[in-house]
Parts: C-alpha cells; sequence; structure tokens
C-alpha cells in the first residue's frame, strides 16, 4: 500500500511519524488491518493520549476515530497542556459549519480544552 511505502521510508531517514484515524481511514473501516513500520505511533481511539518527546521539549496529544461518523468532540477530554512542554494536539475535523455534523465534530462555536 502507497501509504505503507511512504512511512517506511521516513522510517529509513529516521523520521518518526504521529498520527490519528479520520472519518476516511476510521479504525471500522479496512485499513484497521494495516501493518505499520515502527517508526509510526498511531493514538488511539477510544481515549485521548499523549506521546512525550522528551528530548526535543514536545507533547503531542491525539484521538483518532474509532467509526467513520463521530459526533462528540474529540478533544474536549484532551488533558491539558502539561508543564515544561510545548503543546501539539492533533485534531481531524472541518470547521465549516455547511458539511455535515459527522466531518466536523470540533466546533468551531465551542472553545478547546482547558490548556490548549
Amino acid at each position: 500500500m502507497f501509504f505503507r511505502k511512504c512511512m517506511a521510508r521516513l522510517g529509513e531517514a529516521n523520521i518518526p511519524v504521529y498520527f490519528i484515524r479520520g472519518n476516511h481511514d476510521a479504525a471500522s473501516l479496512i485499513t484497521r488491518e494495516l501493518r505499520l513500520p515502527d517508526n509510526v505511533f498511531e493514538f488511539s481511539v477510544s481515549e485521548p493520549e499523549t506521546k512525550f518527546l522528551e528530548d526535543i521539549g514536545v507533547a503531542i496529544h491525539g484521538q483518532g476515530f474509532a467509526m467513520r461518523d463521530v459526533r462528540e468532540n474529540l478533544a474536549r477530554s484532551y488533558p491539558a497542556r502539561p508543564r515544561l512542554f510545548q503543546y501539539r494536539a492533533l485534531a481531524h475535523s472541518c470547521a465549516r459549519a455547511s458539511l455535515p455534523r459527522s466531518v466536523r465534530p470540533l466546533s468551531h462555536r465551542r472553545s478547546p480544552p482547558q490548556g490548549l
């Protein structure tokens, strides 16, 4: 598969990859069987996770879609920003109100979780 091949090329260059699944590659679809190279970290679809990159002082939060149609705001349960770390949050969404609710689970009308 093309995606796996690209991730492997990044791994050959010692580049780590951190990703979340969205509505087109949700864990409930066929891509859940895709075996990824060791340089790829996939965030959980059941709860938010944090990956700490201690050597560069970065914390990355994320949670992927378990199903194609996610209606809740997953970022609401992301933890607060860790002290002493730069913070990055991965979220799959589209804030355009004209799109179906299933592809915009992060509302642009609501404030983000504390610390985001």
